[in-house]
């Protein structure tokens, strides 16, 4: 927790330099991404008569202001990205499904090299609702857990000219967790998407 928070701090002292240094072009844009999530210890704790997906796809949208070429300030939400289960338990059949969604606040960071292609860096902070339901031996039982994490994330970003661009990242939402999963597991994201300039 203390190393996010310094790199939360570096990343906000970053952007007071960035923001007063150069002159460079301010924008609002938006963004669409296609993401693949994965949370590959989701299923660890099953039994062997069970099996669940470890990975989703699922759509987000953005909304940001780049102060610069080097610094913005970007929202998001996440619409639901859903794992599920089935199989036997006491020969019983039994199903399950997560439904992960949230919105999401980052300082975002461009390093350009070259006028059209720029590495990405993101630090902020996601408020994720996981909506769980689980159904066996006649019943169903429904729960619903608020998660908010530190989150980060690493990419790249190719403008085609001054509106359009397109960029991927790699994303860590921190840990999800439900009431069958006490412990957590760790939310990840490869994101690809278009950015469009206002």
């Amino acid at each position: 927790m203390k190393t996010t928070k310094s790199m939360l701090l570096a990343a906000l002292l970053l952007s007071s330099v960035a923001i007063t240094a150069g002159a460079s072009e301010s924008i609002v844009y938006g963004a669409l991404d296609v993401t693949q999530g994965s949370t590959k210890d989701a299923c660890t704790s099953l039994p062997p008569t069970i099996t669940c997906s470890t990975s989703t796809t699922a759509y987000r949208l953005g909304l940001g202001f780049q102060f610069n070429r080097f610094i913005g300030l970007e929202a998001s939400y996440l619409f639901p990205a859903k794992l599920t289960a089935s199989g036997t338990y006491l020969t019983i059949p039994v199903s399950g499904e997560v439904s992960v969604s949230g919105y999401q606040l980052s300082i975002l960071g461009a390093l350009p090299i070259g006028d059209s292609f720029s590495l990405l860096a993101k630090a902020g902070y996601a408020s994720t609702d996981a909506s769980e339901s689980i159904s066996g031996f006649g019943y169903t039982l429904s729960n619903n857990e608020k998660n908010v994490n530190p989150a980060y994330g690493l990419g790249a970003r190719f403008a085609f000219n001054d509106r359009f661009a397109l960029r991927v990242m790699y994303e860590d939402l921190g840990i999800v967790k439900t009431a069958s999963m006490a412990t957590g597991t760790r939310l990840t994201f490869v994101n690809a998407g278009l950015q469009i300039g206002f």
